[in-house]
């Protein structure tokens, strides 16, 4: 009984700990993901291969709530 006892301690203690963790984590993390640092770095990760500077394009039309069409590209 005193081996689960111990355990049952144990795993609160963890808990408490993870608790504690996540509420001084999630500050810092929203104030990071905030930040103009991590949009700069977002936009140079995710936009890598996707600027054509000769590429025009005709504008989409929407047909309806989740559809769209577009047109021919232009040259």
């Amino acid at each position: 009984m005193r081996r689960k006892g111990w355990a049952v301690a144990a795993v609160g203690i963890l808990l408490i700990l993870g608790a504690i963790g996540i509420a001084w984590l999630n500050p810092q993390l929203t104030h990071y993901l905030e930040s103009d640092h991590f949009r700069a770095e977002l936009e140079k990760e995710t936009a890598k291969g996707l600027h054509f500077p000769a590429g025009h394009y005709a504008p989409i039309h929407r047909k309806g709530l989740l559809t769209a069409a577009g047109g021919p590209l232009s040259s």
